[in-house]
């Protein structure tokens, strides 16, 4: 009986090991969505063949640069980010649905950009948004790829929502935090799904090179920091209150959406690795997604 068990193990990590061609689902969750290009820098280091993203959000953006051949040089970038240019790329200008406009953001992204239309791309992709009009989810899957990406990532009530074709559109996560059902129609072997909000401890404490810690030592970097602790010490600091919002609505939704669709493996990221907001920690947060990458294959 033993040597059944056994056998039955063994020949299970076997074909979990020749299935190389991989689905990505990547989740939605503000600046942890860093922790997808760990992700997918560990698969391809472990052999794996991704020919299928659909992200929501943050994972959209990455997923979409990745299949559009730009993720490298946007890795680069975000990791050199500090406050100070963080600042810089975004226009606080409140009303028209928002507190901040992040154009200057995707002017720096389409630069990243190799192919304009979803349909170019060398592997399928689909990036889920919110139309408002319409009330419900809707999935990018031909068309712009820089509308799907700024459509996907308009984070509501704090980014401007993203006009186009006539639609209103705000964050994909807003309903579709997990798009696992938008994952069906191309052949793959393994379905991977990375959340980036996970009810999960914490273990993950990648420390960055001395160069980025000294490159976060600008007033702008120590007054953010300073703002943020005196923020998460108050009951209603402004950021804590919508941190924990998108949060809490998010994480309702993905579970939900992995007991109804399922999938072959769980890549957890934890909720509490970085705040929403926390744009100017790529490093660590690419790190984490790795680290949890590894050790979720390791476990098969």
């Amino acid at each position: 009986m033993i040597r059944i068990v056994l056998a039955l193990l063994l020949s299970g990590t076997l074909l979990w090991a020749e299935s190389k061609r991989v689905s990505l689902v990547l989740g939605s969750g503000g600046a942890r969505g860093y922790a997808h290009i760990g992700v997918i820098e560990e698969l391809e280091r472990q052999g794996y063949e991704i020919v299928s993203i659909s992200g929501s959000s943050m994972g959209a953006l990455v997923g979409g640069l990745y299949a559009a051949g730009g993720l490298e040089p946007f890795r680069d970038w975000a990791i050199a980010l500090d406050m100070r240019e963080v600042l810089r790329l975004v226009d606080f200008s409140p009303g028209d649905g928002g507190l901040v406009d992040i154009g200057g953001v995707f002017k720096t992204i389409e630069g990243f950009i190799q192919h304009e239309s979803i349909e170019d791309l060398p592997i399928r992709f689909v990036a889920t948004a919110t139309d408002l009009k319409e009330r419900k989810s809707y999935l990018f899957d031909r068309g712009s790829l820089l509308a799907a990406l700024q459509a996907s990532t308009a984070m509501p009530t704090i980014f401007k929502p993203f006009e186009h074709d006539g639609r209103l559109f705000v964050d994909g996560g807003t309903l579709n935090p997990l798009p696992i059902a938008a994952a069906q129609g191309v052949e793959y072997d393994r379905l991977i799904v990375v959340d980036v909000g996970a009810d999960v401890p914490a273990h993950f404490k990648p420390e960055p090179p001395e160069k980025i810690r000294q490159n976060r030592q600008s007033i702008y970097d120590r007054i953010f920091e300073h703002f943020k602790s005196n923020d998460r010490s108050r009951e209603k600091g402004l950021f804590t209150i919508a941190s924990e919002t998108i949060n809490i609505m998010q994480e309702h939704t993905a579970r939900s959406q992995l007991e109804r669709y399922g999938y072959d493996l769980l890549i957890e990221i934890p909720r509490e690795s970085a705040a929403f907001y926390e744009f100017n920690r790529a490093w660590e947060l690419i790190e984490i997604g790795r680290l949890a990458a590894r050790e979720a294959l390791q476990k098969r």
